[in-house]
């Protein structure tokens, strides 16, 4: 195969499981207003990483179990955290 004036040996391989939009977007579904407002109520508007107390403009959504390593989007995968703490987590497990 030559493109662009080189030859390009590069073949993808697709694995069925990612051949579809739906498939790709199992788990990353944004959870309704009802759920999120439970999550809130549930964690009392505190960060629960440094337990600051958060406005409603500062309450950011934290996969316990990332969506990256098979974490999904429900209700008792989510938590309240700020932005800073977030931030320090990535995509790394915290229990």
């Amino acid at each position: 195969m030559q493109y662009f004036g080189h030859i390009c040996p590069v073949f993808f391989a697709a694995e069925g499981m990612t051949e579809t939009q739906e498939e790709r977007r199992i788990g990353r579904h944004q959870p309704s207003f009802e759920t999120m407002m439970r999550i809130v109520r549930r964690d009392d508007y505190r960060c629960q990483h440094c337990k600051e107390k958060l406005r409603d403009d500062e309450v950011e959504f934290d996969h316990i179990i990332p969506v990256s390593k098979g974490g999904s989007s429900e209700e008792h995968n989510l938590r309240l955290t700020c932005f800073e703490c977030n931030r320090d987590k990535s995509d790394h497990y915290e229990p």
